[in-house]
């Protein structure tokens, strides 16, 4: 079941940390993961929904961007003060999931990504908008961007860079191509 007013998803809603409002009437939360501070509306694999054709206007998702890192394991790893004080500000803020620990490999998480994104084509509306997070830990975002092919890519915003200038983070928006 839809909640009524909703015609914006979050295919990987996590603790929904980019919403203002936690739990808007006009946005529909969905993940996989049990253990989130804020459980989605409904526990679904977003590659695979029973939402109806062209049901949402606007699509959020921001998958894992790295894979193979156990649950447990933080992202961060340099040794330093200012990179330990980062690390605690965004361990706490983030509460130290990322969903690195989904995919075994590069191939499983490609293969996540390819498989959500023909569901959200169509799953959303015909002049629907689909936005897609993108962090440079281990794949640039050219090469993910390739998987987009029959997307029309109308904005890409550059968020910022990591602290050591090594990792670019991106929100790329995307409309359906015309049929």
């Amino acid at each position: 079941m839809i909640k009524p007013n909703a015609r914006v998803l979050d295919a990987t809603a996590g603790n929904r940390l980019m919403w203002k409002t936690k739990d808007h009437p006009n946005v529909f939360f969905i993940d996989i993961e049990p253990e989130l501070e804020y459980p989605p509306d409904r526990f679904l694999d977003c590659t695979k929904t029973d939402f109806p054709d062209n049901w949402f206007y606007t699509i959020f998702f921001d998958p894992p961007h790295n894979w193979g890192i156990p649950k447990n394991e933080r992202i961060f790893t340099i040794p330093s003060k200012r990179v330990a004080d980062e690390k605690f500000n965004y361990n706490r803020t983030y509460h130290s999931y990322y969903g690195l620990d989904k995919f075994n490999n590069k191939s499983e998480l490609i293969a996540f990504i390819d498989k959500a994104q023909r569901e959200f084509m169509r799953i959303l509306h015909q002049n629907g908008c689909f936005w897609f997070k993108w962090s440079e830990y281990a794949i640039p975002v050219h090469n993910i961007e390739c998987l987009f092919k029959d997307w029309n890519q109308m904005l890409k915003i550059r968020l910022h860079k990591t602290p050591r200038g090594k990792t670019e983070s991106y929100w790329i928006m995307y409309m359906k191509n015309p049929s």
